[in-house]
């Protein structure tokens, strides 16, 4: 999903958003920049804002939806972002679910993702 390209434009936005996915993956993203961190530059959530304005994406369909970044899915109101299911290809709720359209058991998803998964994290959140 997210494109590797190094080209010079892109370092100082990827070195801001780089825990989002990288620039190119958060401009996919339902994102609302006040969930996003404090610290980057202003000039930053305000492209941001109004990227998304111009933009206007909007997904009906629910197993469609980016988990990171996105705006509906937030940890103590902050945006979530796990760089480890991310790398492993986790970017969609349809992701997480199997054929059926439930939900993967804890086992189904460590044996799908090779991620090793605390249940007692997740359930923390």
């Amino acid at each position: 999903m997210p494109s590797n390209s190094n080209d010079n434009w892109k370092a100082i936005p990827n070195f801001y958003f780089e825990k989002y996915g990288g620039q190119l993956f958060l401009l996919r993203c339902n994102y609302n920049t006040a969930n996003l961190d404090k610290n980057l530059p202003l000039y930053y959530p305000e492209l941001l804002d109004y990227f998304q304005k111009l933009n206007n994406n909007s997904q009906d369909n629910n197993s469609d939806l980016i988990l990171w970044n996105n705006k509906k899915i937030t940890v103590e109101k902050n945006s979530v972002f796990w760089k480890r299911w991310f790398e492993r290809g986790i970017y969609f709720v349809s992701d997480l679910l199997n054929s059926d359209g439930k939900f993967l058991s804890l086992d189904e998803s460590q044996k799908k993702y090779d991620l090793e998964v605390n249940f007692c994290i997740i359930f923390n959140y």
